[in-house]
């Protein structure tokens, strides 16, 4: 029962939320550990009204789970004003948290870059780039990765960024990874050199015959 003056209220407001907390955040945390692919995940953003995003770091710390923790690098902690699914939008319109989001997605498509050239030296019959070649490889549901530069994407040219589409499409409905390269960024200017359109394979496709 609570008390009708304002202060009352609050009181009883408050140990709501406090209860609530208790039960929510350690359902939500192992709801991120089930169901978040961490390994294709570039960047996660928690956000709240009240800082909720914060003690959910804190329990991850307190439980000891070494799966958020060691993916901490990943999280971007911001605030919003509503818990409601259109305070995502107002989120990612912040300026900063879009700045954050695409610099951890820079560096996910430098890692993934770095593991192209590794591969290109080591095992060149696990990569694919130019369209012909990575086309037949998602055709073949062979893309482990897929990457694309923006200028592709965006491309002014309605048959090359309809062909990115396509393939992008495939490579998702197979359950692989799409990532998208800013063409100003050094990574960007990197896949270039490879056509701007290159895949890292699951498995060597010889001469890239399917079948």
């Amino acid at each position: 029962v609570c008390s009708h003056t304002p202060s009352g209220v609050t009181r009883c407001l408050a140990r709501v939320r406090t209860e609530d907390m208790q039960y929510f955040l350690p359902l939500l945390l192992k709801t991120i550990q089930r169901k978040f692919d961490w390994d294709a995940l570039s960047a996660v953003v928690l956000a709240s009204p009240s800082g909720l995003e914060h003690h959910l770091l804190d329990l991850a710390r307190k439980e000891k789970n070494n799966t958020v923790l060691r993916n901490k690098a990943k999280i971007i902690l911001a605030h919003c004003l509503s818990g409601r699914r259109v305070a995502a939008d107002e989120v990612l319109r912040n300026s900063a948290v879009a700045e954050q989001v695409a610099e951890l997605r820079a560096t996910d498509g430098v890692q993934r870059l770095q593991e192209f050239a590794r591969r290109m030296i080591r095992n060149p019959g696990r990569v694919a780039y130019g369209f012909e070649e990575v086309e037949c490889a998602a055709t073949c549901h062979a893309v482990e990765t897929l990457m694309v530069t923006s200028s592709l994407i965006h491309s002014s040219g309605e048959t090359v960024s309809q062909r990115c589409a396509t393939v992008a499409d495939e490579v998702v409905a197979a359950g692989s990874d799409v990532i998208i390269v800013n063409s100003s960024h050094q990574s960007g200017e990197e896949l270039s050199k490879y056509t701007g359109f290159a895949a890292l394979l699951r498995y060597p496709l010889p001469d890239m015959q399917c079948g």
